[in-house]
Formats: structure tokens, sequence, C-alpha cells
């Protein structure tokens, strides 16, 4: 049986004189260590920036267990699809250099790669639609090597299937223009913007990001820095199970960076001030990837691989970022630009108590009152586990695993959900609620589930 070692270590960065104020990073910290302990997490550092500068970093954990080598602001993690956002930057900063037309549609560039009838298909898209996650491409192309669970991807998504599967792709007209995440759309971006300037993902990336911001670590090339990554475990029940990166290949432009919180602290702080005297004088930047935006629902919108929304606690208060989650690696980038704080995560064990620990460093951060969890007794919480069909072939189950329910739907990771009263669920990690109608015997006769204010009344088949 594998020991689980616990290495937690606090900094304080005062660079310049700054002391950050109003931040209790000493509760910070103590809810971060009953996450990983309760989780049994491997390895979570956190970075916390204010008024442009990073000013504490939470380090908990190892790279490896059992290796007595602390995971900390320079150990590397792969960020998963935090990595758009990067995909984002190259093509607003090409954009704005003239070398590339955003209104263009995906044909046009295309034309050597694609038969006569996928580019009919791409000239109804175009490079702004695959940006906002609105063209119709599927999330991924069925030549994308199998990774069943607990198999990280090896090799990665070959060029040859990638353009088999765009020349065979048939885009749904109705899915156009309407959001639907796509893995293959950012990798699809990478390759134009490759083919455009004529240099590999790797210098662009260098060009436009890196080198400007002196983000020493990160890199797209994964080989170059295999033995200075945190190791990841499984999100299952195991956490003690080793997983390893994952090898994209073509789809690296939409999950493949690594970096390490030192780098995304500094790539952070530029986008703060970019979108700061954005938001004070109109003055547009290749940083702001919220410049342009769609609606995805009532208090989120998508831009250029970037998210804008209105927090779930208090709608007052606007956040941007993106996150990311693949077999292990967990990455949580988010600022809160009128606060002028900002938050970066990075964790070898992520999942759904990795999105309820972001929350609630968040709600420290900025003040915010999180509904209260009461216990319940086993026998209430069993009454509730079972499957739900909200249609459209859309099931959620509820399981319970101690004194706490989970729920997931096909193909997801279980969420936390916390009781509020003895029919009443809440969520940490989105503005979502749960309530069930009972009978005087007990038995569910209703169950209400509530999403950014739209109501559900799903069915409990089982």
């Amino acid at each position: 049986m594998n020991r689980f070692v616990l290495i937690s270590t606090l900094f304080i960065l005062t660079g310049f004189g700054l002391k950050a104020q109003n931040i209790d990073i000493e509760r910070i910290d103590k809810a971060l260590e009953r996450y990983v302990q309760n989780n049994n997490i491997p390895s979570l550092v956190v970075g916390i920036i204010k008024d442009g500068k990073l000013v504490h970093v939470v380090n908990k954990g190892e790279m490896k267990r059992e290796s007595g080598i602390p995971a900390d602001e320079k150990t590397g993690f792969q960020i998963a699809s935090l990595s758009k956002s990067f995909t984002g930057l190259i093509l607003n900063h090409m954009a704005t250099e003239g070398l590339i037309d955003l209104d263009r549609t995906v044909a046009s560039f295309m034309k050597e790669e694609l038969n006569e009838e996928a580019l009919k298909e791409f000239a109804k898209v175009t490079l702004i639609d695959v940006l906002q996650h609105r063209s119709g491409i599927v999330n991924n192309g069925p030549s994308v090597p199998p990774t069943p669970f607990g198999k990280p991807m090896i090799g990665g998504y070959s060029k040859e299937g990638f353009m088999q599967d765009l020349n065979d792709m048939k885009l749904d007209p109705e899915r156009i223009g309407k959001f639907g995440y796509s893995n293959m759309g950012f990798g699809l971006l990478g390759y134009i913007a490759q083919k455009v300037s004529d240099k590999s993902y790797e210098a662009l990336l260098q060009q436009y990001v890196l080198e400007p911001n002196r983000m020493g670590f990160t890199t797209s090339d994964l080989e170059s820095v295999r033995d200075q990554l945190a190791t990841p475990y499984m999100v299952g029940g195991d956490r003690t199970r080793e997983t390893q990166a994952w090898e994209m290949g073509m789809n690296i432009p939409a999950g493949g960076i690594l970096s390490n919180v030192e780098d995304l602290s500094k790539l952070m702080i530029a986008e703060m001030k970019a979108y700061q005297d954005y938001a004070a004088t109109g003055k547009s930047s290749p940083y702001v990837l919220v410049e342009n935006t769609k609606p995805l629902n009532q208090r989120m919108d998508y831009g250029y691989g970037f998210f804008k929304s209105r927090n779930a606690f208090d709608t007052t208060i606007v956040q941007l970022g993106h996150g990311g989650d693949v077999d292990g690696f967990g990455s949580h980038f988010e600022f809160y630009p009128e606060q002028n704080i900002g938050l970066v995560m990075l964790t070898g064990s992520g999942s759904g108590w990795f999105n309820d620990a972001k929350t609630t460093v968040e709600s420290i951060l900025l003040g915010l009152d999180l509904p209260n969890e009461i216990d319940l007794d086993k026998s209430v919480l069993k009454r509730y586990t079972g499957k739900y069909d909200f249609g459209k072939n859309q099931v959620m189950t509820i399981t319970r695993r101690g004194n706490r329910l989970f729920t997931y739907f096909r193909g997801q990771d279980p969420v936390n959900l916390y009781a509020s009263a003895e029919n009443k669920f809440f969520y940490l990690s989105q503005n979502s609620q749960i309530e069930f109608e009972l009978d005087k015997r007990g038995k569910i006769t209703k169950t209400v589930y509530i999403q950014n204010g739209e109501e559900f009344y799903p069915d409990k088949i089982k």
C-alpha cells in the first residue's frame, strides 16, 4: 500500500516592497490542505496574483509520490484545454499584424488539403467561428487514438488521420453558429497558423507568447520537459495509479502545452493589464481574448479561447479565463479584473474536487459567502441515488460515497453534490442546484434541476 506523503510549503512573495492586502492566505492554505488530504491528491500548486504581481504561492505534495521532491511553482504540468487560450493569442497576434484574416473561411486556407466536398463544407465557417467553438466541427475526430479510462494518448493525432477526418466530415448546419466545444477545431486553427506563417507551432508559441513574457519553461514540445513534469495520477477511485502526459500530435494547439505556475502567472499579469487598459480606454490588444464574444448562457460568453462570465455566487463580479483536464493533470487560469486579482492552479490529479477547490479559494479571495453545507445520514442520501432522464439521451447518475453524493453524465467526471437541506443540494463549481419533492413515505415525486436560473424536470428512471 502506498504511503501518501504531504509536503506543504507556503511562499509569500513581496517583491519591490509589495504586500498583498486583504488576502487570508492562512485560510486558503488550510482549505487547500483539506482538499488534498480528503482526496489523496499527489500534487497541487496555486499562484495568487494581486496588483500585477505574483504575491503568494501555495504548494502541496510531491512531483512523484514518495520522491521527497516537493511540487512548486517551477514544477511542470500539462495544462490541457488551457492551451486553447495560447492558440487564441497566436491567432490574435497574427491578425493584428495583418498576417491572417480571421473573417476568412476555413476553406480559403485549406485548398490544397481538402477535396471538393470538404471545401464546400468548410466554406460555411470562418476562423472566428472555430475560435468561438461555433463551427460545427466535432469535438474529436474519429482517427484520434482511443484513450480508454486510465490509458494516456500515445503517439498523438496523426496528420494523416487529421486530414482524413476533415475530408470525411459533414458539418451539421444546425450546429454552425451554436456553441459546440471542439478540440479538433483548435487543432485546425494551429495547423492554419503554421501554414500561413511557414513556422512550427512551437516557433509561433515562442514568438508571440513565451519570449515576450519571459516564460522560460512553457513549451509544446513534451519530450523536452518530460522529466520535469509532475507525475499525474488517475482521477478515479485509485489516485495512487500513475498515468502520463498525453502525446497529442495535431491536437497540441487544443490541449498539449506544458507549463508551470511561475510562467502562467507572468502571462496572466500581461493579460490582466491588457484587459484593464481595454476596459478603461477601449485600446485593443492581442492579449484581450474577449473583445469579440458570443453568449453560451445567461452569465457566460466565449471569446477566442477564453471564457468571460459572471461569478455564480455574485453576478456583479466578472471573471476571465479557461481551465483544462486530461486524465490526471488539471489546470485553472482565471482572473477578476475589477478586483485586480488572479488565480492559477495546477494539479497532478484533477476532476470534481479540483473545481470545488477553485471555487473555495475564489470565495476567500473575493469575500464571497458560499452556501452552508449540512450533514445528512446515509439513509437519507440513499433515497436520491439512481438515474435521472433529462431526455435527448441525457441521463444523470447520482451515486453515494460515504456521506456525500456525486452526480455525473455519461463521459464526464463525477461532481460533488452538497446538501443545504434534507431535500435540497447544490454544486460549488457551477451555478446549479437540485431540489427533490417527496411524499409522506419519503419517495421522490418530482426532481427540479436548476442551472443558471433555468429549470429542468428529469424523471427518475432507476
